[in-house]
């Protein structure tokens, strides 16, 4: 009975120790995003926002609306209109929750692949990281909410085979599906969960398991990527399987990737963002491998180090290179530095390497906070049209009657986000309607149709997506100007 009740108050004190291991850096994530729970919403937050409202309404995704994205993303948002918070400030929530689940991710694969100690500072490294503002880490953006997903898939596998003789499949089951469902919020999402196909399969080679089990192990991750990615194909046949494969796939093949319309410029320009807030986070990693070479262990080194390369491949794939795209890399830096620190023999070392290394994000966090609400936009996205976005939807909602429409021209999504209407034309971002074929063709009959909406906004000179011309003569037949907000000419239909 004694022995019993001791195990008990051990256990009560272990999960006291993990809750706490969890405490700061979530009060961290907190404090760094608050500020900007306020801050005006983007291009890509109000698009997805935009596509998910309407696709509550009973639009068909890929068809009424569309983008270069899978279901999950959508569908994330849309629990979000579900509960009510279907606006700009709901949208940071699940920006926050996500990161949170990123970093408690992060931490438990830490813990797993180097022990309980790891844990703390794992989450605290990740969490910060994730949440620097240079790096739009506050904003509900693919990246984020696809990795931190697959972050759990990876979590949820090393907890199935690490230290085990036999491996829990339930546990490799739902790693499957929660690497599927990363897939599915944005196709970038694969790298952790790659990973952990890559550990599984060989420790089913070099461990002592059962032949059975080895050769079980990866056929029921595959089963579980089977579950949610199947659903997602499921419903991409139902709503039109040309127009969702297409979306998915086809478009980065044939339109937007790291081979095709890459931006290496914005590579260059977003890559000087990072140095500094990365670079002592190397140095602390190649500090610890110094001083502590012989304890580190081999095993967990080559999974982190994989995760890592994988993640940079999931980076450049899509050949963007705008400042989120950053995130990806985020968890497994964080991961790597916080398992490294871990190593360090001496608990000051440990506490003053990961001083150190949150410094940084903590100061651009800090220089972050004191930009105007009215500059965020330019400075921290590269993109003036945030509070104007704002402005048109207060001046639209002012002048609207019922069954008003508004147009962004060439785009502006973040407008939408801000207003509770359907966009009235599928392509919410400026490329889509330049790439897309047969997508200018049908900017000139939606603007010389009876479908056409009642007000323009000009937010770009209409060269910028339609170079010929055809869309500016469209809107000078149909529309006169009738008002001008934030500095933009808005046209009124004739």
């Amino acid at each position: 009975m004694a022995i019993s009740l001791e195990n008990c108050m051990l256990k009560k004190y272990q999960w006291l120790n993990r809750v706490w291991a969890y405490l700061p850096g979530f009060t961290l994530i907190v404090l760094m995003r608050l500020r900007f729970i306020y801050s005006p919403i983007t291009s890509d937050e109000g698009g997805a926002l935009a596509m998910a409202r309407a696709w509550s309404r009973g639009a068909t995704l890929y068809e009424d609306i569309w983008a270069d994205r899978p279901q999950g993303l959508f569908v994330l948002y849309r629990g979000l209109v579900t509960i009510g918070l279907g606006t700009p400030e709901g949208v940071r929530l699940l920006a926050l929750a996500a990161c949170l689940l990123g970093a408690a991710a992060c931490g438990s694969i830490a813990s797993t692949l180097v022990g309980d100690k790891a844990r703390m500072g794992t989450v605290l490294i990740v969490g910060v990281l994730l949440s620097v503002p240079q790096f739009e880490g506050f904003i509900a953006n693919g990246e984020l909410l696809s990795c931190s997903v697959g972050a759990v898939a990876l979590a949820l596998a090393m907890k199935a085979v690490w230290g085990r003789t036999a491996p829990r499949f339930w546990l490799l089951y739902a790693s499957g599906v929660m690497g599927g469902f990363a897939v599915g919020i944005k196709q970038s999402g694969f790298d952790a969960f790659l990973t952990a196909v890559v550990a599984v399969g060989a420790m089913s080679l070099m461990s002592r398991w059962k032949k059975i089990h080895g050769w079980l192990s990866l056929p029921t991750m595959f089963l579980g990527v089977a579950t949610s990615v199947g659903a997602m194909m499921i419903h991409g046949a139902l709503t039109g399987w040309y127009r969702w494969w297409y979306a998915i796939v086809m478009y980065r093949f044939e339109l937007r990737s790291a081979l095709i319309n890459a931006d290496f410029g914005r590579f260059q320009h977003t890559l000087a963002i990072a140095l500094p807030l990365l670079i002592p986070i190397f140095l602390g990693v190649i500090l610890v491998g110094v001083l502590e070479v012989r304890r580190v262990a081999f095993r967990t080194m080559a999974i982190l180090a994989t995760w890592l390369f994988i993640s940079f491949a999931a980076f450049a794939m899509g050949g963007q290179f705008f400042r989120h795209y950053w995130i990806i890399m985020m968890l497994p830096i964080g991961t790597f530095a916080g398992a490294m620190i871990s190593y360090a023999n001496k608990k000051w070392l440990r506490n003053l390497l990961l001083a150190a290394l949150i410094t940084s994000p903590l100061i651009h966090t800090a220089t972050a906070m004191a930009i105007p609400r009215k500059d965020i936009g330019r400075k921290l996205h590269d993109d003036s049209r945030l509070t104007k976005d704002e402005r048109v939807a207060v001046w639209f909602n002012a002048m609207r009657e019922p069954g008003d429409t508004i147009y962004a021209m060439c785009a502006s999504a973040g407008l939408y986000g801000n207003l509770d209407i359907d966009p009235p034309f599928p392509y919410l971002w400026g490329y889509e309607a330049r790439l897309m074929p047969g997508g200018l063709a049908q900017l000139w009959n939606f603007l010389e149709g009876e479908d056409a909406p009642r007000f323009v906004v000009r937010y770009q000179v209409p060269a910028v997506c339609d170079a010929s011309g055809a869309s500016l003569r469209a809107l000078h037949r149909n529309y006169k100007i009738v008002w001008t907000v934030a500095g933009l000419l808005v046209y009124e239909h004739r």
